[in-house]
C-alpha cells in the first residue's frame, strides 16, 4: 500500500505507507492515470491484506454516502455485510464511521440559503428519501412571496389526519432554520401514542400564515378525496392561531388551550409580580394559586361563579394576580367611553362603561369535559415531540437541510407506527405510575366539582395543580 510522495510533469512517485513505522523503502512510479507502473521497488515487509481491505471499506462507505439515499445506519450495516470478521474488527468504531458518513453528506448538501428567496428545493429534497422515496413536499408558497410557507406530509399521513376529529398543533422556535421563524407540526393520536402528520416551516406567527398552513393542508387532503373536519384543535394560547382556526374551519371546530400552558402562564405572572417568596412560604397562598388554575376543571357554566368565589376570598397580597387572571381569562375588562356630541356646543353625553371580553375566554381553556371523559387536557404530545426533535438535531437553528432530514426520519417512524396499527398491533405507550395517580386525582376532583359545584371546592386540595 502506497501514499503519494511527489508529482512531476509525466509521473507520480508513491512511497510505502509504512515507510516511517517499518523503515520500508518500497516505492512505485506511475503515469498520471495511475494505470501503468513505470518502476517498482519491492517492500521489505509482509503485506497487510486486512489493512488494505479496511481502507477500501472506508472509501466504499464514503462513496455510498455520496451516491445513496439510504439512512446512515443502513449504509453502515450494508457495508459491514460485505467484509470479513477481521475487517469488521479493525474497521473503526461504529460511532466514528457514522459521524464520517454525516460529514460526507453535509459536504454534498446544497449551499445554505441566506434568505427565503435564495432557497431552492431540488427534487431530492421534496421526497421522503430512502430506497423507496415518495412525494413529501405538499406546499411551497414560492420564493417570490414575502412570507414563504413550506409544508411536508405524505399521502398516508394526510389520510390519517382527515380521519381524526382531534388535532394537536404546536411550534418550536429554537429548532427552526435561521431563515424561518419556527418549525410547526400537526399531530394526532394513534392508539395510545401519537404521530406527526404535517411538518411546516413558517416565516412568522401571524394569523395569515396560520391560515395559509391550514388551508394548504385542507387543499391537499381534498386532492386525495378526503375532507377533514376536526371538532377540536388543541394548541398554545396564541390569538393568531385561534383566529386562524376559526377563519378556516368555522365555529364548528373548537380551539382548546393547553392546560399546562395555562398553569405556566399563571406561574410566570406570580414571578412577574414578585410573589414567589410568598407562594413558597404560605400554604394558603399556594393552595389559592392552584385554585385559580382549578377554574379550568369546573363545569363551564360554573367558571364565572368560581371566579367570584375567589375574588371574595383572595388572600392578602394576591389581588393583582386575581385581577390579571379575571381580566385575561374570565370576565375581561371595562373601559370608560364618551361619545362625541352631535353639536359641539351641547354638553358632553354621560360616560359609559364598555365591556372588553377576555383575551382567552373560558371556553378556550376549560378542560372539565376532556378531564371527566379521560380526554386530553394538554398538548403534551406536541411538547414531547419538540423535545425529541431537539434531541434528534442536537443544536439550535440548524441548517434547513438538517431540518428536512429530521422531518424524513420522524416521518419514517410515523409510517412504521401507522403500518403496525393497520395490521392490528395497536401502538402502546408506557405511562409512569405517578402520572396515572395524578390523572386519577384530577378525575376524582372533577367528579366532586360536577356533583357539588362551588361547594365542592372545600373538599379538594389544589396545591398540586399549579
Amino acid at each position: 500500500m502506497y501514499t503519494k510522495k511527489t508529482k512531476t510533469k509525466n509521473t507520480i512517485r508513491w512511497e510505502c505507507a509504512n515507510r516511517a513505522s517499518l523503515s520500508c523503502k518500497g516505492a512505485i512510479s506511475t503515469d498520471h492515470d495511475i494505470s501503468v507502473p513505470l518502476s517498482v521497488k519491492e517492500h521489505s515487509h509482509d503485506p497487510d491484506a486486512v489493512r488494505v481491505a479496511v481502507i477500501k471499506l472506508r472509501h466504499q462507505i464514503k462513496d455510498d454516502s455520496r451516491t445513496k439515499k439510504a439512512k446512515t445506519t443502513q449504509i453502515f450495516a450494508d457495508a459491514m455485510l460485505e467484509v470479513t470478521d477481521e475487517v469488521r474488527a479493525r474497521g473503526g468504531k461504529p460511532d466514528t464511521i457514522r459521524r464520517d458518513i454525516r460529514r460526507v453528506r453535509r459536504g454534498c448538501r446544497p449551499k445554505e440559503p441566506s434568505s427565503l428567496a435564495e432557497l431552492h428545493l431540488d427534487e431530492e429534497w421534496t421526497e421522503t428519501g430512502g430506497n423507496n422515496p415518495r412525494p413529501f413536499l405538499i406546499h411551497d408558497s414560492g420564493a417570490d412571496t414575502n412570507d414563504r410557507v413550506i409544508l411536508f406530509a405524505t399521502e398516508a399521513s394526510l389520510r390519517l389526519l382527515s380521519r381524526r376529529s382531534q388535532w394537536h398543533m404546536d411550534g418550536t422556535f429554537a429548532m427552526s432554520p435561521k431563515i424561518f421563524k419556527q418549525v410547526y407540526v400537526i399531530r394526532v393520536l394513534l392508539g395510545e401514542t401519537s404521530v406527526s402528520c404535517v411538518y411546516a416551516l413558517l416565516p412568522g406567527k401571524t394569523q395569515s400564515i396560520y391560515e395559509e398552513l391550514l388551508q394548504a393542508v385542507i387543499t391537499q387532503c381534498e386532492h386525495l378525496g378526503c375532507y377533514p373536519d376536526p371538532s377540536t384543535i388543541i394548541t398554545d394560547f396564541e390569538q393568531a392561531t385561534i383566529k386562524a382556526v376559526s377563519s378556516v374551519f368555522g365555529e364548528h371546530t373548537t380551539v382548546q388551550g393547553c392546560f399546562y400552558h395555562l398553569t405556566q402562564s399563571t406561574w410566570r405572572k406570580i414571578q412577574d409580580l414578585g410573589l414567589v417568596p410568598l407562594y413558597k412560604s404560605n400554604e394558603n397562598v399556594k393552595k389559592f394559586c392552584g385554585m385559580l388554575d382549578g377554574l379550568a376543571l369546573l363545569p363551564l357554566d360554573d367558571v364565572i361563579a368560581g371566579m367570584e368565589y375567589l375574588k371574595e376570598n383572595t388572600p392578602d397580597g394576591l389581588k393583582e394576580l386575581v385581577d390579571y387572571f379575571d381580566a385575561t381569562y374570565v370576565s375581561g375588562t371595562f373601559r370608560r367611553v364618551q361619545a362625541p356630541p352631535a353639536n359641539p356646543y351641547t354638553p358632553l353625553p354621560p360616560v359609559r362603561l364598555r365591556h372588553r371580553p377576555p383575551v382567552f375566554p373560558p371556553a378556550v381553556w376549560n378542560v372539565f369535559e376532556s378531564t371527566i371523559t379521560r380526554g386530553d387536557r394538554t398538548n403534551n404530545i406536541c411538547e414531547g415531540w419538540n423535545n425529541s426533535f431537539r434531541s434528534l438535531i442536537g443544536h439550535q437553528h440548524p441548517s434547513i437541510w438538517t431540518v428536512i432530514e429530521a422531518f424524513r426520519n420522524d416521518q419514517a417512524l410515523a409510517a412504521t407506527t401507522m403500518l403496525q396499527d393497520q395490521i392490528g398491533e395497536r401502538p402502546q405507550k408506557r405511562v409512569r405510575r405517578a402520572q396515572k395517580t395524578f390523572e386519577e386525582r384530577l378525575i376524582y376532583m372533577t367528579g366532586i366539582l360536577s356533583t357539588f359545584g362551588i361547594r365542592g371546592w372545600d373538599f379538594v386540595h389544589w396545591d398540586f395543580v399549579l
